[in-house]
């Protein structure tokens, strides 16, 4: 008897497919709905000059010629100079690259003081690029129907 229900619902399920997708579960943690922006960590870029240029090579591994990459080779007080200059409220930094780093701010900051502190730090001459540091949660696996041939599938290549 258990036998003969547990087919027809294996044969009622395979002939509507419809009937057998179960709505995906994601247990990705996400946000709640934010009135304006909101920053307690700055991601900022330096710009490289003559002072502080720093050249890497990089040689590729099926081409002959290597590739320089040029950016600013930065120091903890390049950014504490920066944050004395704009006035930023800056508690640490951490030095991601040479010429990038977190800044962590000594308080949250909302709505019109994110932009006006983006604003001071874009417009200093030394930065490159100044952004809010955000974390960015995944809600889908990749429809890619190669991207299991990839290896890892943490590893996206996006």
């Amino acid at each position: 008897m258990l036998l003969a229900l547990f087919c027809s619902g294996f044969i009622c399920l395979m002939s509507d497919p419809a009937l057998a997708a179960v709505p995906e579960w994601n247990p990705v943690r996400s946000r709640a709905v934010q009135i304006g922006p909101e920053a307690s960590r700055l991601v900022v870029g330096f710009r490289a000059t003559a002072g502080n240029t720093a050249v890497t090579a990089v040689r590729l591994r099926k081409q002959p010629q290597s590739v320089n990459i040029v950016q600013a080779q930065t120091s903890d007080a390049d950014i504490a100079d920066l944050a004395q200059r704009t006035g930023l409220e800056m508690a640490l930094s951490r030095q991601m690259t040479p010429s990038m780093h977190v800044v962590f701010l000594q308080r949250t900051l909302f709505g019109a003081d994110v932009d006006a502190v983006l604003k001071k730090l874009r417009t200093d001459p030394a930065v490159q690029f100044a952004d809010v540091d955000q974390r960015r949660y995944p809600h889908a696996a990749p429809d890619d129907p190669l991207s299991a041939l990839r290896g890892s599938t943490r590893q996206l290549s996006l």
